[in-house]
């Protein structure tokens, strides 16, 4: 069976935890399609490697906009829904600023954010793998 393809995500599975690393620079709300897209392939690529553990990279992006949430909630929902775990990794400051203000992520590593994050992936799947 040939491997799933991607247009906006690098996927991979490393020591048991499915890694999406998210290849746009920029996640802008006005990209509706991009945005819809990558939250297409996220579902995806979670429902075809039945993951339980999920680790999603965003080293890539350097500019965010909140419509580009709705991907990584909509993944989220599905992970909890099925009582898996999601960790973000790879912040670029100026995104990672827009988690923070909009209390996606919190710098204290409460619980209370929809989000958790790492600085990596091998930090986020050493994290999972706990």
């Amino acid at each position: 069976m040939a491997e799933p393809r991607y247009r906006y995500l690098r996927v991979r599975v490393e020591n048991d935890v499915l890694v999406m690393s998210v290849t746009p620079q920029e996640l802008r709300s006005t990209q509706f399609d991009m945005v819809e897209g990558l939250r297409e392939e996220m579902l995806a690529a979670a429902d075809t490697t039945h993951a339980g553990k999920v680790v999603v990279d965003m080293s890539a992006v350097e500019q965010i906009g909140s419509a580009s949430f709705r991907p990584l909630l909509s993944l989220r929902r599905k992970l909890h829904d099925c009582k898996g775990e999601l960790l973000l990794c790879g912040l670029q400051p100026n995104v990672r600023d827009v988690f923070l203000v909009t209390r996606l992520i919190d710098n204290t590593g409460s619980q209370d954010a929809p989000f958790g994050a790492a600085a990596d992936v091998a930090a986020a799947v050493a994290k999972l793998n706990g």
